[in-house]
């Protein structure tokens, strides 16, 4: 095998790890917005007795991320607003 026969071997079999080892980002993201989802809405199912008596206010809002790795996205944010201040369930990665 000739140096040009290694280097295209070297190549092909890297080119093969890379393609098995692929982390599909947008599923990541898609799975990690779900569980966001579902912690909010349990927060939301846990307060409403104290919003239905007028102790706190819920308000959902879109945010945009950054991250290094996932890039930039929508995300849910909930503020839980009381009368002496407000508290923000802002996700993070």
């Amino acid at each position: 095998m000739s140096k040009t026969d290694d280097l295209v071997e070297l190549l092909r079999q890297h080119k093969e790890k890379e393609a098995q080892t692929h982390v599909d980002l947008e599923a990541i993201r898609r799975e990690w917005l779900g569980h966001l989802e579902n912690l909010f809405k349990n927060v939301e199912d846990w307060l409403k007795a104290a919003v239905a008596g007028n102790l706190v206010e819920l308000n959902r809002r879109q945010i945009t991320l950054e991250e290094e790795f996932t890039g930039s996205y929508k995300a849910p944010l909930l503020e839980l607003r009381f009368s002496d201040g407000t508290v923000s369930l802002r996700p993070i990665w």
